[in-house]
């Protein structure tokens, strides 16, 4: 199996073009080195003729994704990224405060800490429907197609 640079689907290596997207992935043409889309039946560099034993290696040519579905898939990626790291942070944060103000019997660096736990689980709670939102939208423009 290989992944789509575009978007990032998985697909058996022996297909020439991605199923979701279309994407063509490429092979080197054995005469001159140079890669070739693995639809070309000859090389447009040196003209050597191709069959289907030509085809030894597939390679996958990294591309900025550029599809809507592609920038969606990572847009999801980097928000469930965020909400861990900022869980994550927000929470230690938060702990050490409370540790602290329970050491020192401080009850307001107490207030403090709770308040700061809120805001980060109401952040976390707004990353989500963010999340939710953005798939709402692909949904739709998927639809439209």
């Amino acid at each position: 199996m290989i992944r789509c640079p575009e978007c990032e689907t998985e697909f058996d290596e022996n297909e020439k073009k991605c199923p979701n997207c279309g994407f063509e992935v490429t092979f080197t043409c054995e005469s001159c080195g140079k890669e070739v889309p693995a639809s070309a039946t000859k090389c447009p560099n040196c003209g050597a003729m191709f069959t289907d034993e030509t085809v030894e290696e597939v390679v996958e040519v990294p591309i900025v994704p550029t599809t809507p579905q592609a920038r969606y898939n990572k847009t999801i990626n980097r928000l469930e990224i965020i909400k861990v790291c900022y869980f994550v942070l927000a929470i230690l944060s938060s702990s050490i405060c409370i540790i602290l103000s329970i050491a020192q019997s401080n009850f307001e660096l107490f207030i403090t800490a709770i308040v700061s736990l809120v805001v980060t689980l109401i952040t976390v709670v707004f990353i989500d429907w963010a999340a939710n939102v953005l798939e709402c939208l692909s949904t739709l423009v998927n639809q439209k197609k």
